[in-house]
């Protein structure tokens, strides 16, 4: 490529290419791993970050993934280094892999600083490694590129296709192997093609709309023309009121049309242990009218904010045919998988916002179309249920949920650090 650096114009000429003692010692550590000069000497290094772990089901596949990465990148003429990552397993790391999305984003940010790199491929897939994957690098500005681990394939019992989750359902009947099948992300980015900018460069080289032009759609039902959607609603609304100053998060498409506006009493659990304890009690008083709280399952109360917004409709509904109901919640849910559920609200309750002053028989208002999620009383009763709140006792005394507590931002900043999202750059290792 034309724009390619020279050797010496590569940030890992710092630690291999400079004629001192430090760099000769780079050189010959390298060597005793069994490369040659000629492997890496003036030559591109290419971190793979891998975060392959055997109890992650989504990324169990990257042992082998990372092999066929880094002979690519031989292939390509760069020098290809595997660096292993902390892997966030959506169902098997408790509280949730929400808590650790930052500190794999400051892992990567840095693997990349510390070592000789010039580039990355980032490996990842489950819901939180994607993201916290590309935090890191572009906060480290150096070229990436990102490697998914793909769908898991689907199950079949009985004629049935059967998923471990629902990322397209429920908007379609479709699982994401459908989606691939159908012609995949190719396909989709053609069908979308007049809202791209064409023109950008990709990271191989080439305007972006050359990588979609030739890929065809082999199932209109599941990649549809954009004159023919499955729903002309949003697939997302952000909601703001009195309960949500902030703001929360509903899926108008997942949610059944009689509840996008409707106005119920309150029901409200004071954590997912009390919710627990008491949801499928038969004393539990509850009607299909009433609207599902949950507090404390935000970034600090969960903590971490866990996927704990899918309330489960009462065991005494259920057996009376109720589908589904409105739930409020500050926590998160998987792809928002279905039902009528206001998630992320914002200040959570554990910071003393307005879910912490919610009480059983409430009025909560739900008006989808206004966006609007409100607690319906004065202000007045507000401002002595609010002068009367005590903050919780922190859930961490040490570590990094002491680190997290403290500098955690809110569902609306992307619950992210403080001191991530604010400061001056920082400078290059010296190496000596």
């Amino acid at each position: 490529m034309s724009n390619a650096k020279k050797p010496e114009d590569l940030r890992s000429h710092r630690w291999y290419g400079v004629d001192d003692l430090r760099a000769f010692g780079h050189r010959s550590r390298t060597k005793q791993m069994g490369y040659s000069a000629d492997d890496f000497a003036g030559k591109p290094v290419i971190a793979v970050v891998n975060t392959w772990s055997e109890l992650n089901p989504c990324h169990v596949h990257f042992r082998q993934r990372a092999e066929e990465v880094k002979r690519g990148v031989w292939q390509a003429g760069g020098f290809p280094v595997e660096l292993p990552a902390l892997s966030l397993p959506e169902n098997l790391m408790k509280p949730t892999t929400m808590l650790y999305r930052n500190l794999l984003a400051m892992e990567v940010e840095e693997l990349l600083r510390s070592h000789p790199v010039d580039g990355a491929v980032l490996m990842g897939g489950c819901d939180k490694t994607t993201p916290a994957l590309i935090m890191g690098a572009i906060s480290m500005d150096l070229p990436a590129i990102f490697l998914p681990a793909g769908p898991m394939l689907r199950g079949n019992w009985r004629g049935e296709n059967l998923g471990s989750g629902t990322d397209v359902r429920p908007a379609g009947s479709y699982l994401m192997e459908d989606f691939y099948y159908a012609g995949g992300i190719r396909a989709l980015m053609n069908r979308l093609a007049e809202l791209f900018d064409g023109s950008a460069q990709t990271v191989t080289g080439r305007p972006l709309a050359e990588s979609f032009a030739s890929a065809e759609t082999y199932d209109d039902d599941v990649i549809r023309p954009r004159n023919n959607p499955i729903s002309t609603e949003p697939a997302l609304a952000v909601l703001r009121g009195s309960l949500a100053p902030d703001g929360a998060v509903i899926k108008p498409s997942a949610a059944d049309p009689r509840l996008l506006k409707h106005t119920g009493p309150a029901v409200v659990f004071r954590d997912y242990n009390d919710m627990a304890a008491r949801l499928d009690s038969d004393e539990l008083e509850v009607t299909p009218d009433s609207v599902l709280v949950l507090q404390s399952a935000g970034p600090q109360g969960g903590p971490g904010m866990p996927e704990w917004g899918m309330l489960p409709i009462p065991k005494k509904l259920l057996k009376a045919g109720v589908r589904d109901m409105v739930r409020v919640s500050d926590g998160r849910m998987s792809g928002t998988s279905y039902g009528t559920c206001v998630l992320h609200v914002t200040p959570e309750s554990f910071v003393g916002g307005p879910l912490a002053l919610v009480r059983d028989g409430d009025p909560i208002r739900l008006d989808v179309a206004e966006r609007r999620l409100d607690l319906v009383l004065d202000e007045a009763e507000l401002a002595r249920r609010r002068a009367a709140w005590q903050k919780p006792e922190p859930r961490y005394g040490r570590g990094y949920g002491a680190m997290f507590q403290d500098h955690i931002e809110q569902a609306d900043s992307g619950c992210d650090f403080d001191f991530l999202a604010r400061g001056t750059p920082v400078p290059e290792p010296e190496i000596h």
